[in-house]
């Protein structure tokens, strides 16, 4: 099956299979530690966290980005939908990281970390706007007072209107 076939198919909550299929990990087969460890690196030579923050990767996948937090001393958890990326993450043990399947749509803390990071669109996917505010209010439930969200998120709308096809 090709990945129009699949899309066609799974027209509601197509990202519960998505992150699971070979489509997904074809995607992302060019993304390596080495990558996740320059932007880690680059990431807290910008926000400069104090020692001991707790940190969340909020659709963390196999787990790269959380590894590679924890080996600078932060304690970490991911969570992720996808149940193979959860073993994954799993496989190789990391002091400080943790990880667990989770749907952000469901509260996962309240007042419990310093900076919560979604990278690589991993919001944005649901129906309605209210799912989409539930795990925006789950975030802001999550961070304590003070802390820091860092999302990378796709303005599909800005895309479609910027994008002439000769990308």
């Amino acid at each position: 099956m090709n990945i129009e076939k699949f899309l066609q198919r799974k027209k509601g909550a197509w990202f519960k299979e998505w992150f699971d299929t070979s489509y997904y990990h074809q995607l992302y087969a060019n993304r390596n530690d080495a990558e996740a460890a320059s932007f880690v690196d680059e990431l807290l030579a910008e926000l400069e966290p104090p020692p001991g923050s707790i940190m969340l990767d909020l659709g963390c996948g196999a787990g790269r980005h959380a590894k590679q937090l924890a080996l600078h001393g932060f304690q970490v958890t991911g969570l992720d939908l996808s149940e193979s990326s959860i073993a994954a993450a799993k496989l190789q043990h990391t002091p400080g990281a943790q990880f667990y399947r989770h749907d952000m749509r469901v509260p996962f803390g309240n007042c419990r970390f310093h900076y919560v990071f979604s990278f690589f669109t991993s919001f944005g996917y649901f129906k309605s706007h209210v799912e989409n505010n539930k795990v925006m209010s789950n975030i802001s439930m999550s961070l304590r007072q003070g802390g820091t969200l860092v999302m990378d998120y796709l303005n599909v709308k800005y895309s479609e209107d910027h994008t002439t096809g000769n990308e």
